[in-house]
């Protein structure tokens, strides 16, 4: 199982024998001759800190560089031998991707984490610092953006949208000193065993003196820990047994859904193994009863079971359990001395016998030279919004319209940042879609015996108010008469987006319509046909200027001009000679309207 969740792990440790511990945080060296005590100081270049406990404390953002120096107080040098920085080494224990220049730690990681850098040194006499510094370094999660909500992703041209926006706070998991938090079942009865592994990095080459040093803690529950056998591991191969088959009989771990054949988790408890407790597993067959309900709702009634070595979890169902044991291991961790600190530490659990089984839930190494508390991180959200863009029409509260000006993809981006002061954001993208183009052609006049051919382009959908879908409609008299008609048609792309378009169609008598006889006395156009030279003469009632318009078959007006009326008479040359050969509509009209229509042709 590959593990690469935060290192809560504390490690101090003696490279000479018969080191002695005399309070938290201090080791005294064996008194020599060539003994200088000194200690070391964490500088912190690149953060802000705070310090809790004589615990360092740096919070810090994805892609940020972290860069820590250390330095040496040497209260007794030159006593003996001369001690500097340049010829003390400093040791740094960590989980981090870094540059290491021996007081010198440059960190640069992208993912969310809490993790613990350990800091001492050993001087040019390899004498220890008689102080370890322990900085807990916290990197910023990324918030939850699960408010985001748009509904669709396109929209057409013009039209507005609404988008929700919302970003919830994060957190890191709150367990005990543990690395591996996957919930793994365990193989049952058959020999194949669970391995996890956890690497340690350090900045020398680093081996354990002393048994003290090691505890070991996992998250199990098993309704019949008499089955298994847990075994650590250590980077040489070196190993001991924590809990060994067979041994432990019927004592419940945890609180475990028993006959679990369904294979679901039940409830698991912290187990401890380290040197100084009292007793083994084994040794605690029979000694502890509860009772509780299990995840499917079974109840188990004055069972044997293993207390935990910490609190009971919140949801436990256990009553008249309140015992908190830690563990001794099988086998002395004295099995370890000599064993590389760093690299890769594996714990390894083989579930012998069939029926009854059991889950994982996480486990970790601690060096417990160390007395810290526990890395705990609960983000805090205190600001978030939309960025701005010119296509946010509107915002209210974490919400917005858009109104997108171009079509194509456009890209809107919510952000939120945290107490720590690390923005993050997450972008959404809104397709917009051009409305389709549309034109049938201007109102135009038609002569009885014409026809219109409309067309509607290349468009995925289109309807006439004739009921037709055809991308092409012809349009004639027929049904019409010499009246107005007004054609209709929709038109919708592959994506919804739609448009309309109409136009008017009048159907005239063109060989000479008199729309208003008390207009005219006489009236004529010759030659007709001709090469594009008319004249028109005419004798009106009226003696009002007349406005002539020439329009093409689609309804393009063409010209527009007045003819000068002389005392009711008109004697005038048009000249259309400049327009392509076919037929005109020549319109006639005056303040009181039309009054006469005739078709033109151009030979």
């Amino acid at each position: 199982m590959k593990n690469n969740l935060f290192l809560n792990v504390l490690i101090f440790f003696l490279l000479l024998i018969n080191t002695n511990v005399t309070s938290q945080n201090k080791i005294v060296n064996p008194v020599t001759k060539s003994s200088q005590p000194f200690s070391v100081t964490a500088i912190i270049n690149s953060h802000n800190y705070t310090i809790t406990n004589g615990i360092y404390k740096i919070h810090a953002c994805p892609y940020d560089t972290i860069s820590i120096s250390a330095t040496g107080n040497y209260t007794s040098n030159d006593i003996s031998y001369h001690q500097s920085d340049t010829t003390t080494n400093f040791v740094w224990l960590h989980q981090l991707n870094s540059t290491i220049n021996n007081n010198s730690f440059i960190s640069y990681n992208n993912n969310a984490m809490a993790t613990r850098v350990i800091l001492f040194a050993k001087d040019i006499q390899n004498n220890l610092s008689s102080d370890s510094i322990i900085i807990e370094i916290i990197i910023s999660p990324k918030p939850i953006f699960s408010g985001i909500n748009h509904f669709i992703d396109s929209i057409c041209l013009g039209d507005s949208l609404d988008i929700m926006g919302g970003a919830f706070a994060n957190s890191f998991p709150l367990l005990n000193t543990l690395t591996d938090t996957n919930t793994v079942y365990l193989p049952d009865g058959n020999g194949v065993s669970y391995l996890s592994t956890i690497n340690v990095s350090g900045s020398q080459d680093l081996t354990i003196s002393n048994a003290e040093m090691i505890s070991v803690s996992a998250i199990l529950e098993h309704s019949y820990s008499g089955d298994i056998n847990i075994e650590l591991i250590c980077p040489n191969g070196q190993s001991a047994i924590l809990k060994s088959f067979p041994g432990g009989g019927a004592n419940f771990l945890g609180e475990p859904i028993d006959n679990n054949s369904a294979q679901v988790p039940g409830l698991g408890y912290e187990y401890i193994w380290n040197m100084g407790s009292d007793s083994t597993m084994a040794q605690y067959f029979n000694q502890f009863q509860y009772s509780y309900t299990d995840n499917l709702g079974g109840i188990s009634t004055n069972h044997s079971y293993l207390p935990p070595s910490t609190s009971y979890p919140v949801n436990s169902t256990a009553y008249s359990a309140t015992d908190i044991r830690t563990y001794l291991p099988e086998q002395s961790f004295a099995a370890f001395n000599g064993c590389p600190m760093t690299g890769d530490w594996t714990l390894k659990i083989t579930d012998n016998l069939a029926i009854d089984n059991g889950f994982i839930f996480g486990w970790g190494i601690d060096f417990r030279n160390i007395s810290t508390s526990n890395i705990t991180y609960n983000q805090q959200i205190i600001s978030q919004g939309w960025n701005t863009d010119p296509s946010i029409t509107n915002y209210f509260a974490n919400n917005i319209n858009i109104n997108p000006l171009t079509i194509g993809f456009n890209n809107y981006s919510y952000y939120a940042t945290d107490s720590v002061g690390c923005t993050f954001d997450t972008t959404i993208t809104i397709k917009t879609i051009e409305i389709p183009e549309l034109n049938i052609g201007n109102d135009t006049i038609l002569c009885a015996d014409q026809s219109l051919l409309l067309d509607a382009g290349d468009n995925y959908y289109q309807q006439w108010s004739t009921q037709s879908t055809n991308h092409q409609e012809l349009i004639d008299s027929n049904g019409v008469g010499l009246n107005t008609t007004t054609v209709y048609l929709n038109v919708h792309q592959e994506y919804g987006c739609a448009n309309s378009d109409t136009i008017n169609i009048t159907f005239a008598e063109c060989n000479s319509i008199n729309t208003n006889k008390e207009e005219i006395i006489s009236i004529d156009i010759f030659p007709n046909p001709s090469q594009g030279m008319f004249i028109i003469e005419a004798e009106l009632l009226s003696k009002e200027n007349v406005l002539i318009q020439i329009f093409d078959i689609y309804g393009k007006e063409i010209l527009n001009n007045k003819l000068q009326n002389t005392n009711g008479n008109i004697h005038q040359c048009i000249n259309l000679s400049n327009l392509s050969k076919g037929t005109y509509i020549l319109r006639l009209q005056n303040r009181n309207g039309s009054f006469y229509n005739s078709k033109v042709i151009i030979k």
